[in-house]
């Protein structure tokens, strides 16, 4: 017919009645191939004119009709002109030109349309089915409504009909009719030898999911008596009988199955990788390092090599068992593949940066990051390592030689998170001046948040627990109620998703939304409180586990050279993690040994209570012109939400809060902790003359000698103290003898330390 029109076209030419049309392509084919590749390079236009010619080109054919057809509804999708792509369906459906399969690929389009119409556009989704509940049921109606037509009853292509419509089954959860949907296919006469082994083994995984065990691997067995069967189609059922195995509990049986799978007679040594591949995520999944190395080196010994996925595995189970250094060989090994894309770089970069910061060794670092200089990376990432490659290279933590690195990255809020991921790695080297640097580096990308400030009043005596404080006049000063939480922002967010500190809920979008959570806050001579109120209309469906609660973050900086304190508290249940950013030290105490929390039912919702006691921080006390960085982060059901900064682990973002009454309260702090450090003393001392005075355990020479003088000397000055003593006594106890007294372990450490060397010298 084609040709028929060019003669006709060519003596109407010779005998001047029309112009020969030229034709940039030689066939529909070619033209819908040339629409195709131009729709991906957003040549939409182009795309168009090449749709034309092939509708000339088509001529009365009308099986190529409809394949331009086709593509007029894939580019009206690109141009996101739904309601376009949806009518040019509809019409192939409407019309009697198409062919069966053509038919199979419009129905699962309009399919997918009103499955995802509100994603896509819900604009050409009609309002009668736009809720879930009756999307399903237009889909089932969709494919029927093609099931009960003429042009299905013989063609191969009623099998598609048919799997499609058992996945939507599925998708819903109804296995039991899934599976009715798949038999169907299976034993349709006209299916496919491909479809018929699909069907087969979609019905089986729908009866795993009916723990129907026994079931599905009678079915994943008659997957080798379908004609012409291949080596590596067997291997694939046996695979998935295992798997049946091992959702049954039956570890035995499924380990069978999958070394029985890697040994199908016929497979070459490269199709052996998958069931082995198999077979060592079975063995990470128990945790049998064994066996898991086993399985690889024979993934090695047939392939050559090891897919990612497995190295990955082979990383996570060495974590799993403690094997760092294992772990860090795995890492190592991947990284070292130069093919890999920048974007599967990612995660190895980011755990073999993690593991280098926890061994506290700048100059292995350095090294490594020398030896990623020339490497292609994610623009983040690369910003990331030049960054972190900078600021190592400052001299003696002068920040005004800190050489800014060159970024390809534009994004001003993407550059801001590599100097936050930067200096999280700071963090965790402890070089908490290079790591507040990086921060407010990247703080300056962003417009500055207003600064929030709390003033903590004095009072005699403080509430104490939650009752306390709602018992309280404090409570009822609005002026002292702290509400201005500001949306927690989204990206922050979703970086914390990486942060191995903690586990925290991020909820989507909490735009429009109002802070649930307010505090109130106050000081005395015991310590630092704070009362949060945290608002939930369903408090009650909470506590009965009907609803998940909600969490808290909390940071306190005691100053703003002073490494900080991080609180992860779990509303209701009080669960609390502390999260240290120093080792132990005279000067930095574990907070889990001396703050404390509850967590309480109140009329709305929950109270919280915390006191941060003065004995924490006696060597860091607050001077009335200081301002201390403080955070609180709020992630609940109804979003999240932050005092003071858009960012944790940034704190120069952080709120801040000063004590401008604690010059007058000084001297009550310093008596308290006074009575608080003796009696810290007295216990440790007590345990000290018991384990350093055993002849078997301990060293009597070394009590005698070292300990007791001192024991006696810090137990004399302990008769000056006293609920009656005077200012005078206090102030002198406080400044000459509550360092020994809070921090004797220290001393008996040290003091040992050189008892030893002596004598070794002596000798």
């Amino acid at each position: 017919m084609k040709n028929i029109a060019r003669i006709v076209v060519g003596v109407l030419f010779l005998t001047g009645g029309m112009a020969q049309p030229s034709y940039a392509h030689d066939t529909v084919k070619d033209a819908i191939a040339s629409a195709r590749q131009k729709m991906k390079a957003s040549d939409f236009d182009g795309a168009a004119k090449d749709a034309e010619e092939a509708l000339r080109l088509a001529g009365t054919d009308s099986g190529e009709r409809v394949n331009v057809l086709l593509l007029e509804a894939n580019l009206a999708e690109a141009r996101k002109d739904l309601t376009g792509a949806q009518t040019i369906y509809e019409k192939i459906l409407a019309g009697s030109d198409a062919l069966p399969a053509q038919r199979v690929v419009a129905i699962n389009k309009l399919a997918e349309f009103l499955k995802t119409g509100r994603q896509l556009g819900a604009a050409h989704i009609p309002a009668s089915v736009q809720s879930a509940g009756k999307q399903f049921d237009a889909i089932r109606s969709l494919y029927l409504q093609a099931l009960d037509s003429k042009e299905f009853q013989s063609s191969p292509e009623r099998a598609d009909l048919l799997i499609a419509l058992a996945r939507l089954h599925e998708a819903n959860y109804n296995f039991a009719k899934a599976g009715d949907y798949y038999a169907q296919a299976f034993d349709f006469p006209q299916t496919s030898r491909s479809n018929r082994l699909a069907a087969l083994r979609s019905l089986g995984a729908t009866l795993v999911a009916q723990n129907r065990f026994e079931d599905a691997r009678t079915q994943f067995a008659r997957i080798s008596e379908l004609p012409d069967v291949t080596p590596t189609e067997r291997s694939k059922a046996i695979l998935d009988a295992a798997q049946a195995s091992e959702a049954e509990g039956d570890f035995p049986a499924a380990k069978a199955s999958l070394l029985q799978a890697a040994q199908v007679e016929g497979l070459t040594p490269g199709q052996r990788t998958a069931p082995l591949a198999a077979l060592a995520k079975f063995y990470a999944a128990r945790t049998d390092w064994e066996g898991f190395m086993k399985t690889l080196a024979e993934i090695r010994a047939v392939n050559g090599s090891v897919d990612l996925m497995t190295l990955r595995q082979q990383a996570l189970l060495a974590k799993a068992l403690g094997k760092e250094d294992e772990e860090e060989k795995v890492w190592d090994e991947v990284l070292a593949q130069t093919d890999l894309p920048d974007r599967a770089l990612v995660e190895p970069l980011n755990k073999k940066l993690a593991l280098l910061a926890a061994r506290r060794d700048p100059d292995a670092l350095k090294v490594f990051l020398s030896g990623m200089a020339g490497r292609k990376l994610v623009p983040v990432q690369r910003a990331t390592l030049d960054i972190l490659s900078a600021v190592l290279a400052v001299p003696a933590g002068d920040f005004t030689k800190f050489q800014a690195p060159t970024f390809a990255e534009p994004d001003a809020e993407k550059l801001a998170n590599a100097y936050f991921e930067a200096g999280k790695v700071m963090m965790y080297l402890r070089d908490f001046d290079a790591a507040r640097f990086l921060a407010q580096k990247g703080e300056s990308l962003f417009v500055k948040s207003p600064e929030r400030l709390y003033e903590v009043p004095f009072v005699e005596q403080a509430p104490r627990g939650v009752s306390g404080w709602l018992n309280s006049p404090l409570l009822k000063d609005a002026s002292r109620r702290e509400a201005r939480f500001e949306e927690y922002n989204k990206q922050a967010a979703a970086l914390l998703v990486n942060d191995v500190n903690a586990e925290r809920t991020v909820v989507a979008d909490a735009a429009g939304k109002k802070a649930p959570v307010a505090f109130f806050m106050a000081a005395d001579a015991q310590g630092w409180h704070v009362f949060i109120e945290y608002k939930d209309e369903e408090a009650e469906q909470v506590l009965a586990g009907l609803l998940p609660g909600g969490g808290l973050e909390i940071y306190m900086v005691p100053g703003m050279s002073e490494p900080y304190y991080q609180l992860m508290l779990d509303v209701p249940s009080g669960k609390r993690q502390f999260i240290d950013w120093s080792s132990p030290n005279r000067h930095y105490r574990p907070a889990d040994d001396f703050v404390t929390t509850e967590v309480a039912p109140i009329p709305g919702g929950f109270g919280v209570s915390l006191v941060f006691p003065w004995e924490m921080i006696n060597d860091k006390l607050p001077q009335a012109d200081d301002t201390w960085p403080f955070g609180l982060v709020n992630f609940g059901r109804g979003g999240a939400f932050t005092w003071g900064s858009g960012q944790v682990h940034e704190l120069s973002r952080f709120g801040k809060v000063s004590f401008p009454a604690i010059t007058k309260a000084l001297p009550a702090i310093h008596r308290w902790i006074v009575l608080r450090a003796f009696a810290k003393y007295k216990k440790s001392a007590e345990t000290a003359k018991v384990v350093w005075n055993d002849p078997e355990k301990g060293d009597p020479e070394f009590f005698e000698t070292v300990l007791l003088p001192e024991m006696n000397r810090l137990g004399e000055l302990g008769k000056h103290v006293s609920t009656k003593m005077s200012e005078k006594d206090s102030e002198r106890l406080f400044q000459e003898t509550v360092p020994a007294w809070m921090e004797f372990g220290y001393w008996i450490a040290e003091r040992r330390t050189h008892f030893l060397a002596d004598k070794l010298m002596t000798k």
